[in-house]
């Protein structure tokens, strides 16, 4: 009867460290997606701020001067 108890506290205490490994595993999983998402978001801005200057450069707004609008970046 001893061994069958002392059996299941090494089971049960398996289960609790797997049980966090999981966790660990699947929170830097979503870390990791979630600062991927950020930097292409950021790249994604860089992108667009880049054209708005060219365009802008270029003259490409009503009559052949500056645009009517304005590249602002926003701030956070």
């Amino acid at each position: 009867m001893g061994t069958g108890l002392l059996s299941k506290r090494k089971i049960s205490a398996y289960l609790v460290y797997a049980l966090g490994e999981i966790v660990l595993i699947v929170t830097g999983i979503l870390v990791a997606i979630s600062l991927n998402n950020w930097n292409e978001s950021r790249k994604q801005q860089e992108r667009f701020y880049t054209t708005i200057g060219r365009l802008y450069r270029r003259g490409g707004g009503p009559g052949g001067g500056a645009p009517a609008y304005a590249a602002v970046p926003a701030t956070d």
